[in-house]
């Protein structure tokens, strides 16, 4: 049966503070603290108390929970949230983008979109205290006299995850998508997304 991990779970908080924030947040609901587990086995279908989070790839983790007196576990994705100040900025670094974008060449492929996606955001924004890159974008830029959009380095990584997953993956599906031990989803009429898990089975 796979152990709990404390440490990766600690070293995870650190790359990912949204993680930490989650955590702090359903802890002061009074809920029992989640364990860390890096994969799952088999015999933990048979826990009779769960609630353990576990990695799909930086920055999504999925938080298992099952309430007590409640049928099915409860699937829930943690991922930056989109605030309203991330909004906002998102918007700005989108409009430059389609500024600038005409003068790229069409990427062949999802790898050579994602590699120009990264170096429109690497030159439409400014990251803290670092030294300006000069590069083609930033020289369109110049002659457009288009601003930069300043972030900080956490700001960076939330908004080019959010690019990314948004415009070069598959936007809400993603998580479940990343999540290997989905087996299908179901959604019946307007109401909750039910899974079916590898491990846990039926949740919502």
């Amino acid at each position: 049966m796979a152990k709990p991990d404390e440490q990766s779970f600690k070293k995870a908080i650190e790359r990912n503070p949204h993680l930490g924030e989650y955590l702090n947040e359903f802890l002061k609901e009074g809920n029992p603290k989640p364990e860390f587990y890096v994969q799952l086995s088999r015999e933990m279908k048979n826990m009779e108390d769960i609630n353990l989070i576990y990695p799909v790839g930086d920055p999504i983790f999925i938080h298992i929970y099952k309430p007590e007196g409640e049928r099915e576990p409860k699937y829930i994705v943690i991922e930056p949230k989109f605030t309203k100040t991330l909004r906002e900025k998102y918007k700005a670094i989108f409009k430059k983008m389609l500024e600038v974008i005409p003068f790229q060449m069409e990427p062949k492929d999802s790898r050579e979109f994602k590699l120009m996606l990264d170096q429109m955001l690497g030159e439409i924004c400014q990251i803290g205290e670092e030294e300006e890159k000069e590069g083609i974008f930033s020289k369109i830029l110049k002659k457009k006299n288009i601003d930069k959009v300043y972030l900080t380095p956490r700001e960076y990584d939330e908004l080019r995850y959010k690019f990314m997953k948004d415009m070069a993956g598959l936007g809400a599906l993603e998580p479940f998508v990343r999540d290997h031990y989905i087996e299908d989803i179901h959604c019946i009429g307007i109401g909750n997304i039910y899974l079916f898990h590898k491990i846990f089975e039926l949740m919502e």
